[in-house]
Parts: C-alpha cells; structure tokens; sequence
C-alpha cells in the first residue's frame, strides 16, 4: 500500500477560499435563475443557462478538482505538503493563520487528530 500511496498525485487543487468562492458564485447563479423562473410566467433562455452554469461551481466547490486548473497546473491555497483541501480544522486553522503543521511522513489518517494541535 506505501508503494502505491506514492504514486498517486494529490487529487484536489483547490484551496477552501477558492471552494467557498465558487460555492457562493453557484449559490448565487442558481438562486437567480431559479427565483427568476418562478416569478416570470415564460421561460427565458438566459434563466436556463443561469441554472446550467451554476452546475460547474458548485460540482468544483464540492469535489475540490477543477479540470481546467489540472491542465495549467494551477493550485490554489497553501500547500503545506499534505492535501490542500484536509479536514476543516485543519482548513480553519490554516485560514486563520495558525500554521497548522502537516501529518508526520504524510501518513494517511481518517481522523481528525492529524490537524489538532
């Protein structure tokens, strides 16, 4: 499994700023398109496409992937040589500027301990 484990790329390149803003971005889109759809009696293509673009915020926001930041190679957030995504405390501790420290040897933990000072 360590073999293995040291193969594989880290899947997320976004950072919990950049999640946040497109979670707002799709909140917003979505609120529009679809409040606007409720108090109008036609439907307009403009409201349509509203709610169609909300999907790719939103589906970025909660896989933490953005395909198009994978082929420039972008990553968004600080990389403290675990995934830049982690738990939320550890997200929260970063964001806050408390320099959280990263999991000794990237060992891979399901719990929370790994962020807790």
């Amino acid at each position: 499994m360590d073999r293995l484990k040291g193969d594989m790329p880290d899947p997320h390149n976004m950072g919990l700023i950049d999640r946040a803003i497109r979670f707002f971005v799709g909140g917003a889109l979505i609120f529009i398109g679809v409040i606007s759809l409720v108090v109008t009696d036609t439907v307009q293509i403009w409201q349509a496409l509203l709610v169609l673009f909300s999907v790719y915020p939103l589906m970025t926001c909660m896989m933490g992937w953005d395909p198009v930041y994978q082929v420039l190679s972008i990553r968004t957030g600080a990389d403290y040589g675990r995934n830049v995504t982690g738990t939320l405390p550890y997200q929260v501790d970063a964001a806050m500027s408390r320099k959280p420290q990263p999991d000794k040897d990237y060992e891979y933990d399901h719990s929370l301990t790994g962020s807790h000072h």
